[in-house]
């Protein structure tokens, strides 16, 4: 495609002047996980990908099961784990404090990467809407998200509390913090009158749970969010970046028919279809939520620079929107929906190469 080679060799000149500052190669690679349904129902998903990858690699990829974002932060940031699915909320933790950087995204069917949170009550419940929630009369259990977890938390804050200037702990009778399906089961159970919930879990529940889910109505979505994003460490050694890269962009594309049909497969038992490309672009979008959210609590006094915080994150978004990077990533898709296999093959090299570069 015009311009990539030009900027494949730029990137490849960049890459063997950085690879001294990488660390070293691996015998394992530790792949964190949170879990947000329980473990023993999450294992089998991840098995036949977590295979597929030590495959690919050439080293041995094992889980690391962590049981809240934030302590999947910290292991990465003591580079216990290598590789993370996280919340893009947990992800800008680990980029500011894990040294890790955002390289891929999960896709949902029809290639979607967007979602909503969620309030979900029972179904018989006589709350109807939003405004019966914050009517705050101290009479009803609230549970609400991992305060790492973007929709669990982040979006709820932003979009509903911080916007009407309520403290749940004021409001409600009580508040429970725990994973999105601890919430929707005591929901279902009557044990919590309204809880934070997700549109992606609510596909997992369905799935998993259809009974339950009968149980359980949505009064409340926010506008959309970004889907996870997949991070690595940045020192990684760039070698194994590359065949990351080409791993997660092929798997599901680029193998024999036989291939590509098991790849999906494995990713349909996740509800994913193939990795779409990312960068940390892609967080700004919670950056400028939680931005809006301290800017909607801010004093008076402090209000200006606030403002001031929240249009710089917005310009951000808007010029990485057109950046190179950017750019790549929408080019890759293009060229898979008009089945360019060779195109998609020329962008995943230079963006492999780029990945590899990066610190």
């Amino acid at each position: 495609m015009p311009g990539l080679r030009s900027i494949r060799l730029a990137l490849t000149v960049l890459l063997a002047l950085c690879t001294a500052a990488f660390a070293g190669p691996r015998s394992e690679i530790k792949f964190g996980l949170f879990s947000t349904e329980a473990w023993e129902t999450m294992w089998p998903n991840w098995e036949q990908f977590l295979a597929a990858q030590s495959a690919a690699l050439g080293v041995q990829v094992t889980a690391y099961y962590a049981p809240t974002y934030g302590a999947l932060v910290d292991a990465m940031a003591r580079n216990e784990v290598q590789i993370a699915w996280l919340g893009n909320k947990a992800a800008v933790e680990a980029v500011a404090r894990a040294n890790a950087e955002v390289f891929a995204q999960i896709a949902k069917k029809e290639g979607e990467t967007d979602y909503d949170s969620q309030l979900i009550v029972h179904a018989d419940s006589p709350l109807r809407s939003l405004e019966d929630v914050l009517k705050c009369g101290r009479s009803l259990d609230f549970g609400i998200g991992d305060p790492n977890s973007t929709s669990g938390y982040l979006a709820p804050a932003t979009y509903i509390f911080a916007a009407e200037g309520i403290d749940p702990q004021t409001c409600f009778k009580s508040v429970h913090t725990a994973n999105h399906e601890a919430n929707a089961v005591a929901v279902a159970g009557r044990k919590l009158d309204v809880a934070t919930f997700n549109s992606d879990e609510m596909e997992r529940l369905t799935v998993a749970k259809p009974a339950m889910v009968k149980q359980i109505r949505v009064i409340w979505s926010s506008p959309p969010l970004p889907l996870d994003p997949l991070v690595w460490r940045k020192d990684l050694d760039p070698s194994i970046k590359v065949k990351l890269c080409k791993f997660f962009l092929g798997y599901g594309r680029f193998g024999t028919a036989e291939e590509n049909a098991a790849a999906r497969a494995a990713l349909s038992k996740l509800l994913w279809v193939p990795f779409h490309p990312s960068w940390n672009g892609q967080l700004l979008t919670v950056q400028i939520l939680e931005a809006t959210k301290k800017l909607v609590a801010a004093p008076e006094a402090d209000r200006e620079a606030a403002i001031a915080g929240v249009a710089k994150l917005a310009e951000q978004r808007t010029k990485a929107a057109s950046g190179i990077a950017q750019k790549l990533a929408d080019a890759f898709l293009v060229a898979e929906r008009s089945g360019d296999r060779a195109g998609m093959s020329n962008i995943m090299e230079t963006l492999a190469a780029g990945y590899a570069a990066m610190q």
